[in-house]
């Protein structure tokens, strides 16, 4: 025992650290160093462990703490009472309660950015996972429901980002970063060589159809906005909302389908089934077109 005349017996040789009589603290241990020409001074206090009361009865906070280069204290982890852990901060920033564990890991003041290495030591094998965050459910038999995963390449400086989910607790890969920047969605390789440029693939998990729907905020993607799609029978670019779809090239608007089905070429308010604002050409017509050229 040390600050304590107190010692109950134990079998597993613990050691009983307790604070003087009317310090809060409830002890600690503080690391020295003792070499004046390396570190600028003899018996300075390089490090320190301590347990600090969390305000409650029986509750302590265990603080590690160390100097830094201007022999200035600085406390860098805290794990709290509750089991969360603080990395260079004394408290958490979201509001939820102790029971959703939190680990913090907090920048110096200014500008400066926190950072997670998380380094393999993977050989030069395709497919080999470097790194991966894996998300669990742990209600009743534990279960993994979600994975970010970093895949090797061909070579070792080289490598994908996969993206999986647990359906019914089968796990699948459900979209990939390659390492040209290629993103894919529901499949795990693109099919297309993708020096050619096809930067984005989406494969639906059914046979029968794929869509893309894009919708503004506030709307049901499964009802409004635009879809990109096809199924078994035809494709399909198809605007769910009473407005017009708007084809164009040269970042201008050429075509202009209304909700009504009336088209116009280079006319945003067509009349009829089809109006044309300019002149056209048709069949093995050659002759040069004008503003009143018909065919």
């Amino acid at each position: 025992g040390i600050g304590t005349t107190s010692i109950a017996a134990t079998t597993d040789g613990r050691l009983k650290i307790s604070a003087p009589s009317g310090i809060s603290n409830s002890g600690g241990i503080s690391l020295y160093g003792n070499n004046s020409n390396t570190f600028g001074g003899s018996n300075v206090v390089r490090s320190k462990i301590e347990s600090y009361t969390d305000g409650t009865a029986f509750g302590a906070n265990m603080v590690f703490s160390t100097n830094d280069t201007s022999n200035v204290y600085q406390e860098r982890m805290r794990i709290t009472s509750g089991g969360e852990v603080l990395i260079n901060a004394t408290s958490k920033l979201n509001g939820y309660t102790s029971g959703f564990k939190t680990l913090n890991i907090s920048a110096d003041s200014g500008d400066n950015a926190s950072i997670i290495e998380l380094a393999g030591n993977r050989n030069a094998n395709s497919g080999n996972q470097n790194g991966m965050i894996q998300f669990w459910n742990k209600t009743s038999t534990a279960a993994e429901v979600s994975r970010i995963s970093s895949i090797q390449g061909s070579v070792v400086n080289s490598g994908d980002i996969q993206f999986s989910t647990s359906s019914a607790g089968t796990l699948a890969e459900k979209m990939r970063i390659e390492a040209d920047g290629t993103v894919l969605i529901g499949t795990a390789s693109s099919g297309y060589d993708t020096t050619q440029g096809y930067p984005l693939h989406a494969m639906s998990d059914l046979t029968s159809q794929s869509y893309i729907s894009v919708a503004r905020k506030g709307q049901t993607s499964g009802s409004a906005g635009l879809i990109v799609g096809l199924d078994t029978n035809n494709a399909y670019l198809l605007v769910r909302d009473n407005i017009p779809l708007i084809l164009g090239t040269n970042n201008g608007s050429r075509v202009f389908i209304q909700p009504s089905g009336y088209v116009g070429i280079n006319t945003s308010t067509p009349r009829s089934r089809l109006q044309v604002d300019g002149g056209i050409q048709m069949a093995d017509d050659t002759d040069t077109a004008s503003a009143t050229k018909v065919g």
